[in-house]
């Protein structure tokens, strides 16, 4: 098992089919995955099937994009991979929640906001990414510090598939 306190690198890969694919060291997959899934959003997040830490996001569709500010108040903040309760899989691959995403950028940062009704109560930080939690519910990712390029490929990417190109 990989030791918790070795830290990789984020890396993030943008492209016109696929708007982010973000994963942690070189393992571009995971074991197993948990799914955010509707009509119009698909984003996995894939788990180390060992240690429960997170390995990677990959958002395949959204519906949309907003351009706004996007409110981040002052919460506990844990520099570390969150780590996920692995009882969920029993012994599947994938869970699927059912889930509309939203996406908004505001200044430099890349937000998926999954539920705007939940509170975040604590952040999981790891390099530029963040992950809210409120009653151990996903609230929203972020990945912070993306270059102009970044974002406008991010951007492009979304508004293009944004008609429910593959669901």
């Amino acid at each position: 098992m990989k030791n918790v306190t070795e830290k990789d690198e984020l890396t993030l890969e943008i492209d016109e089919y696929v708007p982010l694919f973000a994963y942690i060291g070189s393992n571009k997959s995971s074991n197993l995955y948990l799914r955010f899934v509707s009509k119009t959003t698909l984003v996995e997040l894939g788990i180390s099937e060992l240690s429960g830490l997170l390995e990677s996001i990959n958002l395949i569709q959204i519906s949309g994009l907003r351009i706004r500010d996007f409110p981040v108040t002052d919460l506990e903040v844990v520099n570390e991979l969150p780590q996920f309760d692995l009882s969920l899989w029993r012994n599947k691959k994938t869970v699927d929640i059912d889930a509309e995403a939203t996406a908004s950028i505001a200044d430099n940062t890349f937000f998926l906001i999954f539920n705007e009704i939940e509170i975040a109560q604590k952040i999981w930080q790891y390099d530029s990414l963040q992950l809210a939690f409120g009653n151990a519910r996903l609230c929203w990712i972020a990945i912070q510090n993306l270059s102009d390029g970044q974002i406008a490929k991010i951007e492009k990417s979304i508004l293009d598939n944004a008609s429910g190109g593959f669901l």
